[in-house]
């Protein structure tokens, strides 16, 4: 009897295809929609990570500027009482945001803060208080005058030293001291100079103070604020301040009088003259912000158009530069909060929202 011979070389039925493909099929379903699964997912978590970062952006961004400066000119699209006083809120729609080849919508909702705080078992409203209208300081983006609490001192002793017949204590509460600073914005570039003289009976004390305080070429950022920390003399009126901006450059200046020993602060000061190319009755680039009251200063003038010079008043100073008084608010439109509660939302293309975040201003 012969044996039957298997040929090795037979291929697969058509049966036994059909039933791998059968299988084949039944798995591969499952695989396709969980890669679309998969591919949809990151696509959202894509879209939430950019308008996170969209909001984020924004939100940094207020609480750099502060909330008056964000929204500008805006008009207030409500108000809110707060102790009184009604303030504006704001809400502002943008369109066509672009972010990682993404096409977003955003709005921003400003609104007045009643946060409370507790004052020997009251609840204030935090809004209603007096607190300091300073920004973060920074020597990449603010210029710094700064003096010893002991400059008097030694500038009188210098003097004494040279010159018979006075006291220290004469030439301390008679001297006189001149503080100039320049600012510049050539070609893009900002700088500031300072310039201290003493005088004594119309006499030098010692020699002028000149440096530069600040170049936008060596700190890579654009100057935003000048701070001026100057100690008065022993008897009031006897400083004068001189701020040079011929190039109309927008900028905060800060008049702060430090407390120099027993000396009590709101001394009064001869005279503060503000310098500008062309005269602009109210908004000045040059902003004044001060620990002294508006009427601590004895003379204000405003020279513009080369030579020109104006006097100002308790009515036309505040309206020409400001001169907001640290720690009192600003009147502006409606009168500005200084807290301000943030929200930002942003949708994508078909309006759909993908994220909201929150945050906390000033003003």
């Amino acid at each position: 009897m012969s044996e039957l011979k298997k040929n090795k070389n037979a291929g697969f039925s058509l049966i036994e295809v059909l039933i791998a493909m059968a299988i084949f099929a039944i798995c591969l379903i499952p695989l396709l929609r969980s890669f679309v699964v998969v591919s949809r997912t990151n696509a959202k978590s894509r879209q939430t990570l950019n308008a996170s970062t969209l909001a984020e952006n924004v939100i940094e961004q207020i609480k750099s500027e502060g909330v008056a400066a964000y929204v500008g000119t805006d008009t207030p699209s409500g108000y809110k009482t707060i102790d009184g006083v009604n303030y504006p809120i704001y809400t502002l729609s943008y369109s066509n945001r672009t972010f990682d080849d993404r096409t977003y919508s955003m709005q921003v909702t400003l609104t007045p803060s009643t946060e409370t705080y507790n004052d020997a078992g009251t609840e204030k409203e935090l809004n209603a208080q007096k607190t300091a209208e300073l920004f973060t300081m920074s020597n990449r983006t603010d210029a710094f005058y700064v003096e010893d609490t002991n400059v008097l001192n030694s500038a009188a002793q210098l003097y004494v030293d040279s010159h018979s017949g006075v006291t220290l204590s004469e030439v301390k509460q008679n001297m006189e001291t001149q503080y100039t600073f320049v600012i510049s914005n050539a070609g893009g570039i900002q700088s500031v100079k300072q310039t201290v003289s003493r005088t004594y009976s119309g006499n030098l004390v010692g020699t002028a103070e000149t440096a530069s305080i600040f170049s936008s070429l060596q700190t890579g950022n654009e100057l935003k604020s000048l701070y001026i920390f100057y100690v008065p003399a022993a008897s009031g009126a006897k400083e004068t301040f001189i701020i040079e901006n011929k190039d109309n450059y927008p900028l905060d200046v800060y008049i702060v009088q430090q407390k120099a020993g027993s000396s009590v602060f709101n001394k009064k000061v001869r005279a503060l003259t503000v310098v500008e190319q062309t005269k602009t009755d109210v908004n000045a680039p040059t902003t004044i912000r001060t620990n002294l009251a508006l009427s601590d200063f004895n003379q204000i003038t405003y020279q513009h158009d080369g030579s020109v010079m104006d006097s100002m008043n308790s009515v036309t100073a505040p309206k020409a530069f400001g001169f907001y008084e640290l720690g009192v608010d600003e009147n502006m439109v409606g009168k500005v909060a200084r807290l301000y509660d943030i929200s930002v939302t942003v949708a994508d293309y078909n309006g759909d929202e993908l994220v909201t975040l929150t945050g906390t201003a000033l003003r």
